[in-house]
Order: structure tokens, then C-alpha cells, then sequence
């Protein structure tokens, strides 16, 4: 098996000023449908994550699970200060949030989940229905999130504060690891910027950027829409993440943790209840390094491997 570098980076935008827009498209696509597709009903659930840290403000994403319960990304509660929720033209402030308790920094080892809940239940979104079954990969899923926006050809490159929503086939997991879905972003031009699965970029081909994670990986079944992943990093075997043709997409898997999701929720219902400050947990660690003004941070080179 041939191998190659590839950098692991997160997909945070990190701002203060600053305001962000959603993923990476074809170059030749009308720009406007991938606006159109977040702004489906189905996808309401979906919204902007603005944090204060102590080491800096964050915009991320983040999804509705239950109308007073988010779901996003572990990396964005660490040396969390406080959370805003934008959500439907609302703003929700968080009370208590909680990260999984096997996240520690290491992006690759598929912890990267966070809980949190609001200080009131959301109104007028109907929150998002977990994937539960075990058939993700191959499914054509649907990516949504805030993150920064350009094209295929230029990578992540522009800012303009709208949602987009696109698509990618699962196309296995990312590193062998059943934590991680893993999606490549095609190229219409060149099926060389394919490095695993299809080269057959699906008509609204995407790729997440900094700003999405958090955000929600969705595919359909019989019984609609389930999220099925949280976006947490992006990966590049040319050795430089621009959300460009050939760079992956890394996502937390929902279906394996739908218990813990669970236990978190009663736990931070409980948690309101005895009037308690809020948490953060775990700490953060030190392999966690963050970007700053919407550039990424290279959290170190991994061995590239066949995705399954």
C-alpha cells in the first residue's frame, strides 16, 4: 500500500469581526443552489455557533437534537466561556454543555462530540432526528454548516455569513476508524483529485471548511432525513487543507453514540435542575491548537490509508 502524508486540520473558523459562510462548491454549479438546498425545512436545524473562549471568539456550527439540546463538535466547548446559538433569525444562549468523555485534542480518534443545552427550547424548528441504523457508507449525504465558502478551484476563500448545504458520497472511514465517515471532494475536470472511492462528484459535490464544524451530516431514508455525522476536521494529501478538490472530510459518526447522546442529555437536565454553574468537560488538550482570523491550524501529519 502506497503511502503519503496527510494533515489533519480543524475546520474552525476563528474570528472576531469576522462573519462566515458555509463550504466549498463545484466550480461549475449556480452558487445559489447550494443556498437554496440549506435553506430546505429539513435542515432548519441547523445553525450558527458563536463562542468566546480564552483563547479566542469561534464561529462554528451545530445542530437541534431535542428543542432545548444541541449537538456540535467536542473542539469547540474547549476553554469554553460562554455560547451563542443563532437559530432560525433566534438567539439561544447555552447553559451547561458537556464534550465526550474519550475526547482529548486527538481529532483522528473519533471522540470529537459535544452536547449542549439551551436556555430555552427553540421554537419554531422541529429538531433533527438521529441515524440509528448502521448503512451510512455509499449513502449520498447531505452536509450542512457555516463555515467559510469559495469553489473547488480556489478552496475556502470567502465570507459572507449564509448557510450552505451540498453533497458527497460517504466513502468509507476515515484511517480504518468506524468513529469517522469520510467523504473526498471530486473534481468535475480532473479524476485524479479523487483519492478514494467514486471520482463522480454528485451534482451538488461540497466540501466542508472552517466554520463547519459542528455542523450536520444528514442522508435519507424511508422514513426521511437522519443526522447522521458531525463535521469535525478536514484532511489534505497534497499536505495543505484548503477545502479544495481531493481534501477530505472527516465526521463524527451519530449512530454509534446515540446512548451517550442520550445519557449527556439527561445528565445536563439534571445538571439544570440543582442550579449548578456551567461545565466543560473534558479540558482541553494540548494537542488542540485552533485558528486565527479563518486560518486553520496543522495539528500534525498521519499516514494516509486506504479508506474502507
Amino acid at each position: 500500500m502506497r503511502r503519503s502524508h496527510v494533515a489533519v486540520c480543524l475546520v474552525v473558523a476563528c474570528s472576531f469581526p469576522m462573519l462566515v459562510s458555509a463550504g466549498t462548491i463545484r466550480d461549475d454549479r449556480d452558487p445559489q443552489s447550494y443556498l437554496n438546498l440549506a435553506a430546505q425545512p429539513q435542515y432548519a436545524n441547523v445553525g450558527r455557533i458563536d463562542s468566546q473562549t480564552t483563547t479566542g471568539d469561534l464561529i462554528g456550527s451545530g445542530t437541534l437534537i431535542a428543542p432545548q439540546f444541541v449537538l456540535t463538535a467536542g473542539h469547540l466547548v474547549d476553554h469554553l466561556a460562554s455560547l451563542q446559538f443563532s437559530l432560525d433569525g433566534a438567539n439561544y444562549t447555552a447553559t451547561h454543555w458537556i464534550a465526550n468523555p474519550n475526547w482529548n485534542g486527538d481529532l483522528t480518534a473519533g471522540y470529537d462530540l459535544a452536547v449542549v443545552e439551551l436556555n430555552v427550547a427553540a421554537s419554531g424548528v422541529v429538531p433533527a432526528v438521529r441515524y440509528d441504523g448502521s448503512s451510512e457508507l455509499n449513502s449520498v449525504g447531505t452536509f450542512v454548516g457555516f463555515g467559510r465558502t469559495g469553489t473547488g478551484l480556489s478552496g475556502a476563500t470567502n465570507f459572507d455569513g449564509f448557510a450552505r448545504a451540498g453533497t458527497n458520497v460517504l466513502d468509507g472511514f476515515y484511517d480504518n476508524n468506524p468513529r469517522i465517515l469520510a467523504a473526498d471532494f471530486d473534481s468535475p475536470q480532473s479524476i485524479s483529485a479523487s483519492s478514494q472511492g467514486s471520482s463522480t462528484p454528485t451534482n451538488l459535490e461540497y466540501m466542508i471548511a472552517a466554520g463547519d464544524s459542528g455542523g450536520g451530516l444528514f442522508i435519507d431514508t424511508a422514513a426521511g432525513p437522519r443526522l447522521a455525522g458531525v463535521h469535525s476536521f478536514g484532511a489534505a494529501f497534497d499536505g495543505r487543507f484548503n477545502a479544495s478538490y481531493g481534501d477530505v472530510s472527516g465526521d463524527i459518526r451519530v449512530s454509534l453514540f446515540n446512548s451517550w447522546i442520550d445519557q449527556a442529555i439527561g445528565s445536563l437536565t439534571a445538571l439544570s435542575g440543582s442550579g449548578l454553574p456551567m461545565i466543560a468537560v473534558p479540558e482541553p488538550s494540548s494537542w488542540r491548537l485552533a485558528c486565527f482570523a479563518g486560518l486553520v491550524a496543522w495539528l500534525g501529519l498521519w499516514r494516509r490509508r486506504r479508506l474502507l
